[in-house]
């Protein structure tokens, strides 16, 4: 398994499966969108077509599975981009390739020092209580089965996008 965060030259790929007979590609864009992911990392320096290229070129060779990851919660990030992520999956699917996956989740965990400049509310939720074993809960986790403001904030996206499909 390769992790790659940016898209390499075709050279590249073939070289991989020049020298490994089984392989495959976990790619993490985080977003679709251009905008938002020039605001994680400065300038990404691939577009969405060299990255569509990259995905082609893989498949066309002995790429066993092709994992692309995306997240909800990034900065400049807004609910039609995350609906925008959804259509974008859907464009991949079209490739009509099963060893592409495509995975969405929630960044986390995020504080923003600053969260009403935003546009954020924060939340204010219980402590997570110990699980039905009486473990304490891990540090930094949502019981989100326990807190639905919580759980819809994370979610509703592509909820609301899954009943337009």
């Amino acid at each position: 398994m390769f992790e790659l965060f940016s898209a390499p030259p075709s050279e590249y790929l073939r070289e991989i499966d020049r020298c490994v007979p089984h392989w495959s590609i976990e790619f993490s864009p985080e977003s679709h969108d251009q905008a938002v992911r020039n605001a994680q990392e400065g300038e990404a320096d691939y577009s969405t077509e060299a990255m569509e290229a990259m995905i082609a070129e893989a498949l066309r060779l002995r790429c066993e599975r092709f994992d692309v990851f995306f997240m909800i919660g990034l900065p400049g990030q807004t609910l039609e981009s995350v609906r925008g992520t959804i259509d974008y999956c859907e464009h991949l699917f079209r490739l009509g390739d099963r060893r592409l996956s495509c995975y969405i989740s929630p960044m986390g965990p995020f504080l923003d020092p600053q969260p009403r400049l935003r546009g954020a509310r924060a939340l204010r939720l219980p402590p997570v209580r110990p699980d039905a074993r009486g473990a304490p809960p891990v540090a930094g986790a949502a019981d989100l089965g326990a807190h639905p403001q919580l759980r819809d904030a994370v979610d509703d996206a592509p909820r609301a996008r899954g009943r337009d499909l």
